[in-house]
C-alpha cells in the first residue's frame, strides 16, 4: 500500500487526478493496495480525482491497455471520458500464450481453470488463454510449431474482418525465434502488429516460466 501511497501522494500534491491501472486482481492483490491508498489519500485531497481501475488484463494485452489510455490523453479526451472508453476497452482484451511446462503455474498457484491442461507427456505443449482476469485451458497440441500455429490461426479468426480495429503484440520471454515466427505469418496474412515485442516482466514470469509466447490483442478505443 505505502508504495501506491507515494506515488499517488506525489501527483495529487501537484494538483494532477491519477488513474491508476491495475493487473487482474484474479492473479494479483495490486488492485486491492491501490483501492485501500485511494481510499486513505481521498479524505486529504477532496478536490482530487483517484480513479483505480482493476483492468481484468496482464502483461502485453495491459500495455496495450495503457496505449489506449495514453492516445486518448493525447487526442485531448477528458478524465471522465477516458474512464468511460476503458471500461469497454477491458472487456475485448485477450491473450493466448503457450509454454513448454505448467509447472512454473503450478508451483506458483496460478494455474486456475488451466490446469485442465496437465501433462507434459509426449511433446504436448499447453495453449492458454488469459481473458476476464482469468487462465483458461485454450487446447493442446503437439511440438511447439503447431503450438504456435493454433495461436496464429486462433487470433486472425477471432479478429477476422474487424482485425484494423485492434491493437495486437507479441510476448515473450526468451523465445525471440518462436516470435519472429509469428511475426512472418502474421505479416503474411496481412495482420498488423506492434512491432516492439513486449517482454514479460517479472511478475508475470515467475509464473509461467521463460518459455513463454504469445500474442494478445485490445480494441483500440475508437471502436468501443
Amino acid at each position: 500500500i505505502q508504495d501506491y501511497i507515494e506515488v499517488f501522494e506525489k501527483n495529487l500534491r501537484e494538483e494532477k487526478d491519477i488513474i491508476c491501472i491495475c493487473i487482474s486482481s484474479k492473479l494479483s492483490g495490486s488492485y486491492s493496495s491501490a483501492i485501500n491508498a485511494k481510499n486513505i489519500l481521498s479524505e486529504q485531497y477532496p478536490d482530487r480525482k483517484i480513479t483505480v481501475i482493476d483492468s481484468s488484463l496482464a502483461t502485453g494485452s495491459e500495455y496495450l491497455f495503457i496505449r489506449q489510455l495514453i492516445n486518448m490523453k493525447n487526442k485531448g479526451f477528458s478524465y471522465e471520458e477516458i474512464i468511460e472508453k476503458l471500461d469497454k476497452i477491458k472487456e475485448t482484451g485477450k491473450v493466448y500464450f503457450t509454454v513448454d511446462s505448467l509447472d512454473h503455474l503450478k508451483y506458483g498457484g496460478r494455474i486456475g481453470k488451466a490446469s485442465a491442461l496437465a501433462g507434459t507427456l509426449l511433446n504436448i505443449k499447453p495453449i492458454i488463454i488469459v481473458k476476464e482476469g482469468e487462465l483458461f485451458p485454450g487446447n493442446k497440441v503437439r511440438g511447439h510449431k503447431k503450438a504456435l500455429q493454433f495461436i496464429i490461426d486462433t487470433v486472425k479468426e477471432d479478429l477476422g474482418e474487424e482485425k484494423d480495429k485492434y491493437d495486437v503484440c507479441l510476448i515473450t520471454i526468451s523465445r525471440n525465434d518462436s516470435v519472429e515466427f509469428i511475426r512472418h505469418e502474421f505479416a503474411k496474412s496481412g495482420l498488423k502488429f506492434l512491432n516492439n515485442t513486449v517482454m514479460v516482466g517479472s511478475t508475470i514470469g515467475s509464473h509461467v516460466g521463460p518459455t513463454i509466447v504469445g500474442v494478445c490483442y485490445i480494441k483500440k478505443y475508437e471502436y468501443v
